[in-house]
């Protein structure tokens, strides 16, 4: 998400006035919550990337590197964040409790978190971003397929949950340097849309992205298939 690059709505500015951008997160919060009711579950990124620096995840204080709006929901009273060290996210709702438990440290594999929510149809909202700038499920799609570009990589991890500290290996599919790439995902945004897989909504100065999870990510096997360099271009 972005919500600077969507604007401030009208009726929430005299409100920002005497709260500050803490009244504009509320309101993305509340609006969602309100969608999902109380039988959904919302999920923000509050990624870290603690492990790949070497640094201790604490999951209770450690800011989320993601924007003002995740760093907000991991504050939100009732929310569980996640004892990923790399990719933690925060959850709020029917299931958040059960989908906040790490099953697989592997950031994108079998059983992580990434992987639940594709067998699970979950809902994927980028607010004020294109895929290219938000889409980290996109690298779950290039594990699954074993793109060549990637390889993986385990890292040491040191996790705070408030009770103790414990080290963990996470294994990450990792982009290798030696290939001279970049991810190129714009055709894939393009083509999705194209395909009805993606739908598109014009708010404010900025516009919404959706798709289920499951859907996106056959997508993005069907044309790995036809191409396996759809998702990068070589620099």
């Amino acid at each position: 998400s972005d919500i600077a690059k969507l604007g401030i709505p009208a009726k929430v500015k005299p409100e920002i006035k005497q709260k500050g951008m803490a009244a504009l997160n509320n309101m993305y919060i509340d609006t969602l919550l309100s969608v999902i009711g109380e039988s959904g579950t919302l999920i923000m990124p509050t990624f870290t990337y603690s492990a790949c620096d070497n640094k201790v995840f604490e999951v209770s204080t450690t800011p989320s590197t993601v924007g003002m709006l995740t760093e907000a929901f991991r504050q939100s009273p009732d929310t569980i964040r996640s004892a990923h060290p790399i990719f933690s996210c925060a959850f709020y709702g029917k299931q958040a409790s059960t989908l906040a438990k790490v099953e697989n440290f592997d950031c994108f594999g079998e059983n992580s978190l990434y992987d639940r929510l594709h067998k699970l149809e979950a809902k994927y909202l980028m607010l004020g971003v294109n895929m290219w700038q938000g889409s980290t499920y996109v690298y779950y799609s290039e594990q699954k397929h074993g793109v060549p570009y990637r390889y993986m990589k385990d890292f040491d991890a040191t996790i705070d949950d408030g009770v103790g500290k414990k080290n963990v290996i996470t294994p990450y599919f990792v982009r290798d340097y030696d290939v001279g790439y970049e991810d190129a995902w714009e055709a894939l945004q393009e083509d999705s849309l194209d395909q009805g897989i993606t739908k598109s909504a014009k708010f404010l100065a900025g516009k919404l992205l959706v798709h289920n999870a499951t859907d996106i990510d056959l997508f993005i096997q069907e044309k790995l298939n036809e191409d396996p360099e759809y998702l990068i271009r070589y620099t």
